[in-house]
């Protein structure tokens, strides 16, 4: 989310990110090159310049969207396998109808067969079976 041109970022990764290398803020804003104004003013507003959140993204090894709260395996890009088009997804919804349609329709007509053969005496039900 951008806030006048800062980016919100996921305070409690960011902090947790921080505190599992056992990193000071002093540390994170050494190597990331920024002040430790900074780093503090993020850990307590939970809002940093893109430049800010870049440059200890880089710190970290780690992607800027991470601190976003972005899951990336979610993105799905034009050359993931599992990526659809929209006309796809409404084609397979259309066959996912017709199918349900056709095995609700053969539902019912053995149902309407085994009634209508629950009705028929029973010497005529079994007539093939004495045969």
């Amino acid at each position: 989310m951008e806030i006048n041109g800062n980016m919100k970022v996921n305070l409690d990764l960011f902090i947790e990110e921080r505190k599992s290398k056992v990193w000071s803020q002093q540390h994170l804003s050494d190597v990331a090159g920024i002040s430790l104004r900074t780093v503090q003013r993020i850990e307590k507003t939970g809002v940093a310049s893109a430049e800010s959140l870049k440059a200890i993204s880089s710190a970290y090894e780690k992607q800027p969207s991470y601190f976003l709260g972005i899951d990336e395996k979610l993105i799905m890009n034009k050359s993931s396998p599992l990526a659809i088009t929209t006309s796809q997804l409404w084609c397979a919804i259309a066959i996912a109808a017709l199918l349900m349609v056709s095995f609700s329709w053969g539902y019912e007509q053995g149902k309407n067969k085994a009634i209508s053969e629950n009705e028929r005496p029973k010497n005529e039900q079994n007539n093939y079976a004495t045969r």
